[in-house]
């Protein structure tokens, strides 16, 4: 069945149910409009053959007044027979492969939730699909992710808070733990979105304190409360999300927008080469050995950190200061490992280990 039917013939099961009324066919038609956003409602033809799929198929009890012309629920309590909820093929492969992404995550803050979904997933499987097949995609397919960082309940908690001041829009309070700083600060944001990368849950909010929108990690938040406060800056309605965090390398963010040029060497330009790494990526030279790449991000702190991956395989060219920046870097490495090993106050920690 196809979903725009489905989700009609729902909106029509919870409608009919509502206070015993008497519905006629145009009154459902606008009602659904409405309830959708649609220009215009469905056409009545449409609507009389979703009502006989209810009555004649799905034995909703469903009754025809004919002398008015209106339709009514007779039984509240009805609910679809469990085969009108089944998924195709490739709705239950999709959501098979959601699942067991999750669960990949190891977030335990939805291991309930997640063991409930799983336990009801295999009678909802379309009839050619089966148990059998069900656990055989179980032990065949798997996701690997990072365990996720800070306590889950810890996690869960702001989760939740930060999800349900979203909506709303209410100013949340908070204490924050700056690493960077080494230090708590407090201050008033306005949560936008909350975005998992990595194994950590952020927070992009405006921030009150500093009068721009800042991403928060989850995990340092050391107290939150929501506020009766509404959001006083214009920002939610034009944020978007995508661009915002599409922006950076990865999490992080700087005020100005750096163009990174590399030269990366064999053997690592062929891994290089495999993929997309940034929506601002550009190829400048390909000789099919050698790879010159472009990036355009907001600040260098974590392009630099995937750089130094790549040892002398990857050379910064452009800007000059980063270039500098990575050749000092190279020089304090080489230094470190010219030196004698010198585990310095944690050596009798190592031995005892």
């Amino acid at each position: 069945m196809r979903r725009d039917r489905l989700h009609r013939i729902m909106f029509l099961v919870e409608t009919l149910r509502r206070g015993g009324r008497r519905w006629t066919i145009r009154a459902l038609a606008e009602a659904y409009r409405d309830a959708v956003g649609l220009d215009r409602p469905p056409s009545e033809r449409q609507l009389y053959r979703d009502l006989e799929l209810l009555r004649d198929d799905w034995k909703a009890p469903i009754e025809f007044d004919r002398r008015h012309k209106t339709y009514r629920l007779t039984d509240s309590t009805w609910v679809p027979p469990l085969s009108a909820a089944r998924l195709t093929a490739g709705e239950a492969l999709a959501l098979f492969l959601a699942l067991r992404s999750i669960e990949s995550m190891e977030m335990h803050i939805f291991r309930d939730s997640l063991r409930a979904l799983q336990e009801k997933l295999p009678y909802l499987l379309p009839e050619e699909m089966g148990i059998q097949e069900y656990e055989r995609l179980r032990k065949s397919l798997s996701f690997g992710f990072p365990i996720t960082r800070g306590d889950p309940n810890h996690v869960l908690n702001y989760l939740q808070l930060f999800e349900e001041a979203i909506g709303p829009r209410r100013v949340v309070h908070m204490r924050y733990f700056s690493m960077y700083r080494g230090e708590e600060t407090e201050r008033d944001v306005e949560p936008l979105h909350l975005r998992y990368y990595e194994g950590v849950w952020y927070l992009a909010a405006y921030c009150h304190l500093r009068g721009e929108v800042r991403t928060f990690a989850l995990d340092r938040v050391r107290h939150a409360e929501i506020t009766d406060r509404p959001f006083s800056s214009p920002v939610a309605d034009t944020f978007d999300p995508d661009s915002y965090f599409n922006e950076s390398w990865r999490i992080e963010r700087d005020r100005e927008k750096v163009a990174v040029v590399v030269h990366f060497y064999p053997p690592a330009s062929r891994y290089v080469r495999e993929r997309a790494w940034h929506p601002g990526q550009t190829v400048l030279a390909d000789d099919g050995e050698s790879l010159v790449l472009r990036f355009e991000v907001l600040g260098t702190n974590e392009i630099r950190r995937w750089l130094l991956q790549y040892g002398s395989q990857a050379e910064v060219l452009e800007p000059a200061e980063f270039r500098e920046e990575l050749r000092r870097e190279a020089e304090e490495m080489c230094r470190r490992y010219a030196a004698p090993r010198d585990s310095g106050h944690l050596g009798g920690q190592i031995a005892r280990t």
